[in-house]
């Protein structure tokens, strides 16, 4: 099965979510190189395995030039990160040629699965880099996850899962869409701000559950491993300058002084009211899932 195309100025490239989550983390893998090294490596891996068919790259010196514009960095950058991967055992190079390894072979020297990825319309000639997608994709993969505990946790309690349904069908959602997950959480959430304004009589059921599927900094630096929170925040904003994601703030102003122990809730002295202020709101910014769907 082809793996990848290319369309004009684009590599349309795979990203493992468990890969992004493996090397982002900083795992016991990673010994030699620093970690920031490590997924510049697998930046050229992907951006090569993407390019190059049948994971086979013939005389590549000779196409050095192509090779470091679809890579986005310099030739000697290049021969580095292709050193690196060469003693990972995710590249060989034999003479002037260069095997890619498969799926298999590196879900095995990662020991993760490979199968379930996210798909990157990568452009060649704008600013974004692979290794910029590859902490992105770990930021979507942790918000699919979340988002699949808070479901479970909804769906094991029939009793729980009728008293939200009633509230957002009370709350003008579509009937039609509620069995639609993605639509039942997004419903679900405009229920959990509405609710702090003015706390409703399923106000504990919905801090119990919070249904937000965000970190904040240092939740994501405790899931990178990394020894300061400010590392998430400039990753955050490296990624929102790439046009990578988009942030959003949200403060929402209780007008019964409604309590949240679960969230960072502030006392507003001079209104004498509660703020609660949720983790930035991160969207991973896919515009061509929007154009396959109007396509469709």
């Amino acid at each position: 099965m082809k793996q990848t195309e290319t369309l004009n100025d684009h590599l349309t490239i795979q990203i493992p979510f468990d890969l992004a989550r493996e090397v982002v983390a900083r795992r016991k893998l990673v010994r030699k190189y620093e970690t920031n090294q490590v997924i510049k490596a697998l930046d050229a891996w992907l951006v090569l395995k993407a390019d190059a068919p049948g994971s086979y790259i013939q005389q590549w010196t000779k196409q050095k030039d192509h090779l470091v514009r679809i890579c986005k960095c310099s030739y000697t950058v290049l021969r580095h990160r292709l050193q690196i991967l060469q003693e990972m055992k995710l590249a060989t190079i034999q003479g002037r040629n260069i095997r890619l390894c498969s799926w298999d072979d590196m879900s095995k020297i990662f020991g993760i699965d490979c199968k379930i990825r996210s798909t990157v319309h990568y452009k060649i000639d704008s600013n974004d880099k692979i290794h910029q997608w590859l902490i992105a994709t770990e930021i979507e993969g942790n918000q699919k996850r979340q988002s699949y505990a808070i479901l479970k946790q909804v769906k094991k309690n029939p009793e729980l899962k009728m008293m939200f349904t009633a509230a957002i069908i009370a709350d003008g959602a579509d009937r039609s869409r509620i069995d639609d997950p993605e639509y039942f959480l997004a419903r679900l959430r405009s229920l959990y701000l509405q609710d702090f304004i003015r706390a409703s009589d399923i106000h504990e059921l919905l801090v119990q559950i919070r249904p937000d599927n965000n970190r904040g900094v240092r939740g994501i630096a405790d899931a990178w491993g990394a020894k300061h929170p400010m590392t998430a925040v400039y990753w955050k904003r490296k990624l929102a300058a790439a046009g990578i994601i988009d942030i959003s703030k949200i403060q929402v102003q209780s007008e019964n002084r409604v309590r949240n122990k679960e969230c960072k809730v502030i006392w507003l002295k001079k209104q004498m009211q509660t703020l609660l202020c949720l983790c930035d709101q991160i969207t991973v910014l896919k515009p061509w899932e929007i154009q396959n769907l109007l396509a469709a």
